[in-house]
């Protein structure tokens, strides 16, 4: 009897706990149309919100203007009182500004490319949601349209859910407990 009550309470333990979730990464989506270029659209996940000056890396993508492109491999994120939160990508050989209080943009750099995502908010997201309305500004050396802006760009950040570890163990040794039963 008591044997039989044990395993019914495992069982109910197991179901309670593999229902449980902790979120432990965030996944960052960014999308614009900038004027004269391919729509912008791609996403990366991070171990925690991104804070002022962390840089980040991804799976690098492409940017294009119709008649160039660009692949984009590297980022990082700032604040800056003047302009607000931004958000920087830029192809290789372009150096990113790293840090707090840095500068948003850098300009048509020659042979590479970079963009940024900003708006007159003075801190970066701090917890997961949409953010609409964002000035974004590819800049390509050779390209014609370099500079031409989306003031529509959108940010979406969504927790990824995680099993934590004390939960995967506590349903372990209720599968544990389900399988030693008595012949």
């Amino acid at each position: 009897m008591l044997a039989r009550l044990l395993r019914r309470l495992a069982l109910a333990l197991t179901l309670a706990t593999t229902a449980q979730v902790a979120s432990a990464q965030y996944t960052y989506s960014f999308s614009a149309q900038p004027e004269g270029w391919q729509p912008i659209s791609f996403s990366f996940t991070v171990p925690n919100l991104l804070q002022a000056g962390d840089a980040f890396s991804f799976t690098p993508f492409t940017i294009s203007d119709g008649l160039n492109s660009w692949v984009i491999d590297h980022g990082t994120s700032t604040t800056l009182a003047s302009q607000g939160r931004c958000f920087l990508f830029a192809s290789s050989g372009i150096d990113l500004p790293n840090g707090a209080d840095v500068q948003c943009g850098l300009g048509s750099p020659d042979g590479g490319a970079n963009f940024w995502f900003f708006d007159g908010q003075t801190a970066l997201p701090t917890s997961p949601g949409v953010v609409s309305g964002l000035y974004v500004v590819p800049f390509a050396g050779g390209s014609p349209v370099s500079g031409n802006a989306d003031f529509n760009g959108q940010l979406s950040i969504s927790a990824v859910p995680e099993m934590s570890g004390g939960w995967l163990l506590l349903a372990g040794l209720g599968l544990v407990a389900l399988r030693r039963r008595p012949a």
